[in-house]
């Protein structure tokens, strides 16, 4: 059985890799892409989901994971391996990882890792801090089925 930690580190081995909607490649991939590729490196049955569109209300979204066996959890109850579904101005559609927390100078600060579409239309596979408005656009927060901890 995989771990958090596990997912996590598969999920890293992504970074860089360019933004591409509905991609589920190193040639390309999009925020759902992502959580698929790094599920299935460390062995987890996730079924994929390409019924999206950039701009979705996130119903279609929020029920694969259900569909998925995912249980939701309060957002100040995550723990690292979580995935936390994100609006994006005002339906959930945005998905990332939680990773716990990276360096910021001498302090450690909650960080995520995700495939984002930037306003210039690139994007890339990158972990980052988590910020004021990235807490605030949480809109669900998923725990992954067959993972330990």
């Amino acid at each position: 059985m995989a771990t958090r930690t596990q997912l996590i580190e598969a999920a890293r081995k992504y970074t860089g890799i360019r933004w591409r909607h509905q991609g589920r490649s190193r040639m390309g991939m999009d925020c759902v892409g992502l959580l698929v590729l790094a599920g299935q490196d460390v062995g987890l049955p996730i079924k994929d989901f390409k019924a999206y569109a950039r701009r979705s209300n996130g119903d279609d979204l929020i029920q694969a994971f259900y569909d998925n066996g995912c249980v939701r959890v309060a957002v100040n109850g995550m723990i690292p391996g979580d995935v936390l579904v994100l609006s994006d101005k005002i339906f959930p559609h945005h998905v990332a990882l939680f990773t716990g927390t990276m360096p910021l100078g001498s302090i450690k600060v909650p960080s995520l890792i995700h495939a984002r579409m930037e306003q210039n239309g690139k994007g890339v596979v990158r972990e980052e801090r988590m910020t004021d408005e990235l807490m605030r656009d949480i809109h669900y927060v998923f725990r992954v089925p067959g993972l330990e901890s």
